[in-house]
Formats: C-alpha cells, structure tokens, sequence
C-alpha cells in the first residue's frame, strides 16, 4: 500500500509551496525524491502565431482605425479629408468635401443644367438647393433658384413685358384669356395676345397684320 501525504503551505503562512511525500510499504526502500513546486514560479509561454516579426502590432493598428474612422475619401478629388468636411449626398451613400460640391453646383449651373446628379457616374443620387445651401456661395444658391423657377416655366408660357426699359419676365398662365394687361413691374398697360403695347382702338389681326416700324408708330 502507497501512502501520499499532501502537505499545503507551512506553518508560516508565507510558505508557497506544495509538498508531496511518497511512501513505500516497509518491504520497499524507496529513492522517491522530494518534489517541491513553486506555486509562483513563472511558466513562460509559447509565442503566440499571430505576433510573428513584421507585422503591425495592436497599437498601430489601432492608430490605423483612429484614422479610418476619423477621415474619408472625396468622390470628386478623391483626396483624404476630414470627416467633418464630409458632404452627404441625398439618395445615395456617396459623400463629397465640401468644397469640392460647392465647385461642383457651380460648374453644372454655368453649364444650364438646374437637375444636379451625384458626380457619381450612373448613381442616382441628387442634389438640392435648400440641402446645400449653408455650403454654397450665396451668390450660386440665388443662381439656381433662379434657373430652377424659370426652368419650371414652359417656353410657350413666358414672355418679357413688351416695354425694353422693364422687360420683365411674364407668364401667362392660360387660365383666363386676358387681352389688356398691366405688367406688374412698369405698370403700364399692354396687349397679352400680341404681347405688345396696348394699341387702343386697333384689332389684334389689324395690329399683327403691321409692320414693324408701323407698330411702333402706334
């Protein structure tokens, strides 16, 4: 029969070790060694794979997503800026500096085109006046309200007051047939069907069948 004594610490509480004595029955002598271990001895373990020689350690790469996550890539300049110069284009998820939008809204105006589209080719993102208007000039905002209003309104259905020293922009509407009208600017009267001045006392076909110089005279 073996009996095993298992002894845990001392009698000083500072001792830190196990000690484990084997014994042997009496027919036996036993050379068994006296095996003492450190409960606080260091154990060093093996390297890990992922911590091989070259490649970037924890904190760089947590500097690299402090940068990703901070930063983004222009559509248009494709340059890295500041993720506080982003821009969000509306219907889609692409994202412009702001500058770069602003040049953009400004180039597309100068070209006559009031519908502006992602400078994305084929997306079908947009952009707005009212959405872009705290990163535009005024002066570029005022433009294409303007190009937008007269965008919406038929060749057919403008004209310009007939008097060359006002020449305000007029619409007619076709919900009534006007024949003498005031131009709400000059306030002067004029004809709506021949969009010239009143010509009192003269038909339309008359006053139309004149000539230019005669319609002057009149």
């Amino acid at each position: 029969m073996t009996t095993e004594i298992l002894q845990i610490g001392g009698v000083d509480d500072d001792d830190d070790e196990i000690t484990i004595i084997h014994s042997t029955p009496p027919s036996f002598k036993s050379d068994a060694p006296k095996i003492t271990i450190d409960l606080y001895d260091d154990v060093e373990s093996p390297a890990s794979p992922s911590s091989n020689q070259g490649e970037p350690s924890d904190s760089n790469r947590g500097d690299d997503d402090v940068v990703l996550r901070y930063s983004f890539a222009c559509e248009i300049c494709a340059c890295d800026k500041p993720i506080s110069d982003s821009f969000q284009i509306l219907g889609c998820d692409h994202c412009c500096c702001t500058q770069c939008v602003s040049n953009y809204v400004a180039e597309r105006l100068q070209e006559s085109i009031t519908e502006i589209g992602c400078p994305v080719s084929g997306c079908a993102g947009f952009l707005e006046p009212q959405h872009c208007r705290t990163i535009l000039p005024r002066e570029v905002f005022d433009r294409w309200g303007d190009a937008l209003c007269e965008a919406l309104i038929l060749g057919a259905e403008r004209f310009y007051c007939p008097f060359e020293e006002c020449s305000a922009l007029l619409i007619d509407d076709g919900s009534e047939i006007v024949v003498q009208s005031e131009c709400p600017e000059c306030r002067r009267l004029f004809c709506a069907p021949c969009k010239a001045a009143w010509h009192a006392g003269i038909e339309c076909e008359e006053f139309q069948r004149l000539s230019k110089d005669g319609r002057s005279n009149n």
